[in-house]
């Protein structure tokens, strides 16, 4: 009879010990870091923007203004609910190429606007970086690239 209630017992609380160990995940937050890639002859020296995360599920926006410069590359860092969004980057960088400055029509002289530096022609510029789906789901940094839009 005690062998009986023993295994009753056993086969009954063993189940619940063994669901009760699970590892909880908490982290709901990540850190986003997005990387605006230019072409290879232009670097940017100087960015003021701003970027606007739109969460898909639940439509939830989250801007900032936080951007660096490295590696002549700029990057926008932000901490969001883990998930899907939509990004939006607009702003103005001061682009500096290496043969001179880059144009829609191709690399152009410089004139009295533009100010000759050591490596090429600097040039304030007004661009946009767009991604309708960029997934920021891990955990810890979360990274991806987009690439900029020149407007003029």
């Amino acid at each position: 009879m005690k062998r009986k209630i023993s295994l009753f017992c056993l086969l009954t609380f063993l189940p619940l010990f063994l669901t009760a160990c699970h590892q909880e995940e908490d982290d709901l937050f990540a850190t986003a870091v997005i990387t605006l890639e230019t072409g290879e002859d232009i670097s940017i020296t100087d960015v003021q923007a701003q970027a606007q995360f739109t969460n898909v599920n639940t439509r939830q926006v989250t801007t900032t203004a936080d951007c660096k410069i490295r590696d002549g590359k700029c990057e926008v860092s932000v901490g969001l609910l883990r998930g899907a969004y939509e990004v939006l980057i607009e702003g103005v960088a001061e682009c500096q190429g290496v043969q001179g400055v880059l144009s829609p029509q191709g690399y152009e002289s410089v004139s009295s606007s533009r100010a000759q530096g050591v490596q090429g022609v600097r040039e304030y510029r007004q661009f946009r970086a767009q991604s309708d789906y960029v997934e920021l789901a891990g955990r810890g940094v979360n990274t991806a690239g987009l690439n900029i839009i020149f407007l003029n």
